[in-house]
């Protein structure tokens, strides 16, 4: 999960509550003006996948209709993933494929950064420019949002990217491994890959922005990419013009 997501403009509404596919669409067109915030934002949250949704849209957008388009691609695409993992659990039936090992049961994570990336398909169909999709922690910008990183004050600008994060526990080691990509299925796929690496002291020549955080009851240690290094250095050297973070 990624706890915050960030944009120019700042805040990320909460979490509906935990319906049994999705909540309905939550759509307020807020004035900001006493925030300092542009008065053409738009957010919308909801539950699908067992997870909460929440959208960050911005412009002067017919927020009806996109409100309708986003609740019909919610529908058909947790009815697609709801389908995928029922097939996949007729093949881990015993007898189904003798003499071979059947597929370990996909990942929640994997179906929130697959829905993450068909919202963002469909919004830039419907002509959006400028907008954040984040499904279960996994968030996806069009346009250039600041983003909170998980469990941290640390934030960094993503810019038409996505940010994942893996979180786990191993013995009294609580993990953190957060990466930026194109897409958030490469960013998931390459935390996975990474993952498998063991807190690698080589993890600087890493080819994305990714942030591996090892925190025990003696403290925390960290190892990061020299493009994550890059992105924070410039943060703190005040290159960073959000206010808050999403």
């Amino acid at each position: 999960m990624i706890e915050g997501s960030a944009r120019r403009k700042t805040g990320l509404v909460r979490r509906g509550p935990a319906l049994l596919l999705f909540g309905g669409i939550l759509a307020t067109a807020l004035l900001f003006s006493a925030c300092g915030r542009a008065p053409q934002d738009h957010r919308l949250q909801g539950v699908v996948l067992d997870t909460g949704y929440h959208l960050t849209l911005h412009g002067d957008l017919d927020v009806p209709r996109l409100e309708v388009a986003i609740e019909s691609e919610l529908v058909q695409q947790a009815a697609r993933w709801t389908a995928f993992g029922q097939a996949m659990a007729s093949w881990r039936r015993p007898g189904v494929l003798p003499g071979m090992s059947p597929p370990s049961p996909w990942p929640d994570v994997l179906g929130h950064a697959w829905l993450v990336d068909r919202l963002h398909q469909r919004l830039q169909g419907e002509g959006l420019d400028e907008f954040l999709v984040e499904v279960g922690g996994i968030r996806r910008g069009q346009g250039a949002w600041w983003v909170a990183l998980p469990g941290e004050d640390r934030r960094l600008e993503l810019d038409d990217e996505a940010l994942a994060s893996l979180v786990w526990r191993d013995a009294e080691r609580r993990q953190r491994l957060s990466v930026v990509a194109d897409s958030a299925l490469e960013a998931l796929s390459l935390a996975w890959r990474w993952q498998a690496e063991t807190f690698p002291e080589h993890a600087v020549s890493w080819s994305h922005p990714a942030l591996w955080v090892v925190t025990t009851p003696a403290g925390t240690d960290e190892r990061m990419s020299g493009a994550m290094a890059t992105r924070l250095g410039a943060q703190e050297e005040g290159a960073d013009p959000a206010s808050g973070a999403y």
